[in-house]
């Protein structure tokens, strides 16, 4: 009869090193690109008000991006 419990633990290892390691690869992203920061809801107001409003076809977005 042969073991197989040595090679299932190091995949068992190895999957959950892989999936820890990507984890830890993309929460560090999101802390280099700011999501994390002060600015951290920036984004929510850049898609909320990147087009003008319909019943203004002429209206512009401020400089700053935001529409106070």
């Amino acid at each position: 009869m042969v073991d197989h419990s040595y090679p299932s633990v190091f995949f068992a290892y190895f999957v959950f090193f892989l999936l820890a390691s990507g984890a830890l690869f993309f929460f560090t992203r999101t802390i280099r690109d700011g999501y994390w920061g002060k600015d951290a809801e920036e984004v929510k107001y850049r898609i909320f008000d990147d087009e003008p409003d319909e019943s203004k076809p002429n209206e512009r977005r401020p400089p700053n991006g935001r529409a106070e």
